[in-house]
């Protein structure tokens, strides 16, 4: 039942539409497919093994879940190599030619995907190019000139920001192109763009890992319990 429900929800059967704004955190509904299938997977073996000639059932199944999943990771692979490409170039002035996102975007940046492609960064309505030095886990942006504001072309998902490389956080919002701006640049000026969790996101950490702990005590305890 839990599964049946939690599928339902991933439909437009169930209306979203009512909560509004209110559940935007949950971003996309599908996110419960993970835990619908756990659930019904469960249910769908117990039946199988009731069954006769459940090894040969449960043979096509498999067979038929492995070309699915070959099938499909070729798709997603012939999908992410354009982008992989754009994040991991050592030369941002040179995107691809084909450049097909595969993970969600910010609204704004569906609209200026163009920008985004081409690495545009913007002084008001000029294009300027600074110095690029990309690592695994941070972009490093050397302003050629100083200005009031810059409009880079990174998505400013939460969690993205902007530091000094003496470590000091500088002042930055989202741009009209959904983009990150950075306030207040100067020439030379060593920029250090990278993410990290959000205050929602560790609290959320916890939560998990209190509750996995919790589980664990409780299931050995009722454990020991019946045992002895």
């Amino acid at each position: 039942m839990v599964g049946i429900a939690l599928a339902l929800m991933m439909t437009k059967l169930f209306p979203w539409k009512l909560f509004g704004h209110l559940l935007d955190f949950i971003q996309f509904p599908w996110r419960f497919g993970e835990v619908a299938f756990v659930f019904l997977l469960l249910f769908g073996v117990s039946w199988l093994l009731r069954r006769k000639h459940s090894y040969a059932i449960a043979g096509v199944l498999i067979i038929t879940s492995l070309y699915s999943f070959v099938i499909r990771t070729q798709q997603l692979n012939a999908c992410a190599n354009s982008s992989i490409i754009v994040t991991s170039s050592r030369n941002l002035c040179n995107p691809p030619r084909l450049f097909l996102p595969v993970d969600y975007q910010l609204q704004k940046a569906v609209l200026n995907e163009t920008g985004i492609v081409q690495h545009r960064f913007m002084d008001g309505k000029s294009n300027i190019q600074p110095e690029i030095e990309i690592a695994p886990s941070q972009v490093t942006v050397i302003p050629k000139r100083t200005t009031f504001e810059l409009d880079t072309p990174f998505e400013a998902y939460k969690g993205v920001f902007a530091k000094e490389s003496s470590g000091k956080v500088l002042s930055s919002k989202v741009s009209s192109r959904g983009m990150l701006l950075i306030k207040q640049v100067k020439r030379g000026e060593h920029i250090v763009v990278t993410s990290r969790y959000t205050l929602t996101a560790r609290i959320a950490q916890w939560i998990s890992l209190i509750t996995l702990i919790s589980c664990l005590w409780f299931g050995v305890k009722n454990r020991r319990r019946m045992l002895y």
